[in-house]
């Protein structure tokens, strides 16, 4: 049976496979992180291409990194425009650029996208050595932490949509409102 809150990304090997379904000591390996290679053409590469999507839109963006010395690395956040501060945590495989055709709907907001660990230009982080929740919980706390955020607002659909819920059952002193257009997940 899988641990709860286990998730399997990337290539499994058995000894990753072994970590995900538990040792009869219960125990976890130490988080590790997984820096992102920002020399590797994909990466270089990638940046541009985002780039321009933004301009398209007719949007700038600050990027921040916000390192997380529990999690083993540091993940992305976009800032765009000006306004109350908005909070987007994306699902699929993390990439906060999926959120890109919305944000000019919400130019009356300042947006924060959210690439989640291991998503997009974030550093990857070993899924095994944390509950699933546990990562969720702490990354957008960070995040919070870092824009030294009360309560704002969180947009999550999907993966980022039980991110989002698991960060509000956390801490619902610090989100003030939660919208899961899609979410696929188990509580």
């Amino acid at each position: 049976m899988l641990r709860s809150g286990a998730a399997l990304t990337g290539a499994v090997t058995m000894g990753s496979l072994a970590g995900c379904l538990g040792s009869s000591e219960g125990e976890r390996p130490t988080p590790v992180g997984y820096p992102l290679d920002r020399d590797d053409l994909r990466v270089r590469t990638a940046r541009p291409a985002e780039r321009r999507g933004y301009e398209q839109y007719g949007l700038e963006f600050d990027e921040h990194f916000i390192d997380v010395e529990t999690l083993g690395g540091r993940f992305r956040v976009l800032e765009v425009g000006t306004g109350p501060p908005v909070v987007l945590v994306p699902g699929g495989v993390g990439y906060g650029v999926q959120w890109l055709p919305l944000l000019p709907e919400l130019s009356a907001y300042t947006t924060y996208v959210m690439d989640r660990p291991r998503g997009g230009l974030s550093d990857g982080i070993d899924h095994r050595a944390l509950p699933l929740y546990t990562v969720a919980e702490t990354s957008i706390a960070a995040l919070y932490d870092h824009f030294a955020f009360g309560s704002v607002p969180l947009i999550g659909n999907s993966m980022g949509g039980y991110w989002s819920l698991r960060f509000a059952l956390a801490h619902p002193d610090r989100a003030a409102a939660i919208a899961l257009p899609i979410l696929n997940y188990p509580i």
